[in-house]
């Protein structure tokens, strides 16, 4: 009987939770989630972590072992860079794990394409970088890259130095123009012809000017008071039959020159008067691949 304390609950009694009541009722058969257990799992936690939940969506308490492992997993891959007052083996073993070669010898560099045929690059080149590239801790890959971006401007800067000695030598040889006259003249060849033997008798000073960069190992010029001076310096101190070897007055006859060519004297100067035969043959118009100009530069050598 109702309020009877003594008296024995039916145990299918209407309106009870066992009975089937569909409000009340919720199943518990020992599965993952079930409604008791989440309610006395998540009951038990405090305010702030039970937000924390919520926000995590976790649900179900095999969401949260899950998210443990993976945080887990996830400190495992995690790289600490040390700090200020690390030593050389906690700096080694953080760019072990970044992919550093165990020596500098390990890199294996590629050139870029494209470079100059005259690109100062060799093997000791190749192994300071290496070395750089080590103690900087770079793995291969971004040793290659920075490699790379180094090499492409080292051949930039070297492009540049040829534009500019090229300019150069234009700017000088304009301005030798309008001091002699024209090319092929035969003002602009007898100065040339002077100039070109004071040259060849200043000995280590030409050597100096080469490698000032005042002259091109071909005897051009890049400054046309360099030139001019020697023409002066040529008229002063050398005559006429000493440039040829021949006759007084026959030097100006250019064995190059369309009017007046001679085979046998072109010959002869390439052989045995390298700077003049170059003069002359600059005077004629000849250019520098021209195969008698190579074969006078080489025998200058």
């Amino acid at each position: 009987m109702p309020g009877n304390p003594g008296a024995e609950r039916e145990p299918f009694a209407a309106g009870s939770a066992l009975a089937g009541n569909p409000d009340t009722y919720t199943p518990h058969d020992g599965a993952e989630g079930s409604a008791p257990e989440m309610a006395s799992f998540f009951g038990g936690l405090s305010e702030d972590n039970r937000r924390i939940a919520e926000t995590k969506g976790w649900d179900d308490p095999n969401k949260i072992i899950q998210s443990y492992g993976e945080l887990e997993s996830h400190l495992g891959r995690t790289l600490n860079v040390p700090d200020e007052g690390a030593s050389a083996e906690d700096w080694d073993r953080l760019y072990a794990r970044l992919g550093r070669p165990d020596s500098a010898e390990d890199y294996d560099f590629g050139l870029p394409e494209n470079l100059p045929e005259d690109f100062p690059y060799d093997g000791e080149s190749a192994r300071a970088f290496a070395s750089w590239a080590h103690e900087a801790g770079l793995n291969p890959a971004q040793a290659q890259t920075l490699h790379d971006h180094y090499v492409r401007h080292q051949a930039q800067t070297l492009d540049d130095f040829h534009a500019g000695n090229a300019r150069r030598e234009g700017e000088a040889y304009r301005a030798l123009t309008q001091a002699w006259g024209p090319e092929g003249s035969e003002a602009f060849a007898r100065n040339a012809a002077m100039a070109n033997a004071a040259m060849r008798d200043a000995g280590e000073a030409r050597e100096a000017m080469i490698s000032a960069g005042l002259m091109a190992e071909d005897g051009g010029v890049r400054d046309a008071r360099l030139a001019l001076w020697f023409a002066k310096l040529g008229e002063r101190f050398f005559s006429e039959d000493t440039l040829d070897g021949g006759g007084a007055g026959d030097w100006s006859d250019n064995p190059f020159a369309e009017q007046t060519l001679n085979a046998t004297r072109q010959a002869q100067l390439i052989k045995s008067d390298p700077d003049t035969a170059i003069s002359y043959m600059r005077a004629a118009g000849l250019a520098n691949s021209d195969p008698q100009m190579r074969q006078a530069r080489q025998n200058r050598r």
